[in-house]
């Protein structure tokens, strides 16, 4: 099997085209690596897949859909991660793409592409910049381009703030933790500067991995815990124990056919 699972045009930059499903061709797959290398998808998309029980478009498909698919099986369509250059391209995992079920939604106003890479923010839309924060925000560097500083309204993701800016609501939303009824400075990381308005000049990845990540246990984790042999999600197992037993099906049907006409 080649190995065309990276940043080629069967990954990443572009997304695998005529894409068909042949029964027993997951015949040899023992890993989940070797499921991606055969679908010509980035290992870091199999974590995104999300199933679902809705029945896979493709005529005659065995297999169930998976969300963001265009209600394909991942034999059929491989669309369910975005590309290198769209907005979650780095496929951090499946809490971090657009929930299109969701109701209205607003994006970050950055133009900040470690941003665009991490995705979109998990639950929330970003947060509403008051006026008082609008200096403060356009000032800072490399977030914010020529024509988004001319807006007078600002959105910005919760992870571009530091953890000790931001509190949860009652609802489990990330908020400013700002009071214009209070005269307080705020910091970034050096502490060497005060601030009106907290400073939006954290990482995203840095927020990810201190703030939403600290505790989670990530989909490979999970898979190890219960599959602890194959560390194979259960969606991957149930789809080749599909596929063994339609080939296992078509073997008995060929026999049949040769001993009538025998």
């Amino acid at each position: 099997m080649e190995d065309n699972s990276g940043d080629n045009e069967c990954g990443r930059k572009k997304h695998p085209v005529n894409c068909t499903y042949t029964t027993g061709m997951f015949a040899n797959i023992k890993t989940t690596d070797e499921f991606a290398i055969l679908l010509g998808v980035p290992k870091k998309s199999i974590p995104l897949v999300v199933p679902t029980n809705k029945h896979c478009k493709s005529h005659g498909c065995p297999f169930n859909a998976i969300r963001r698919n265009g209600g394909h099986c991942p034999a059929h369509e491989r669309r369910w991660y975005p590309l290198l250059d769209d907005r979650g391209g780095g496929l951090f995992g499946p809490e971090f793409l657009h929930d299109l079920s969701s109701t209205r939604y607003i994006d970050c106003s950055c133009s900040d592409l470690v941003c665009k890479s991490a995705g979109y923010f998990p639950n929330q839309s970003a947060i509403y910049i008051p006026k008082d924060g609008n200096d403060i925000v356009k000032n800072t560097p490399n977030l914010l381009s020529n024509e988004t500083k001319q807006k007078d309204k600002l959105h910005i993701y919760p992870w571009h703030f530091f953890p000790e800016h931001l509190i949860k609501d009652k609802n489990g939303r990330w908020k400013l933790k700002y009071d214009t009824h209070i005269d307080e400075s705020y910091y970034d990381l050096e502490r060497q500067h005060p601030y009106s308005f907290p400073p939006p000049r954290n990482v995203p990845t840095k927020w990810i991995n201190n703030v939403y990540l600290s505790g989670y246990v990530r989909p490979q984790e999970r898979w190890a815990q219960t599959n602890t042999t194959t560390k194979m999600p259960d969606w991957m197992l149930n789809m080749l124990a599909i596929d063994q037993s339609s080939d296992d099906t078509n073997h008995q049907n060929n026999k049949k056919k040769i001993s009538t006409v025998q």
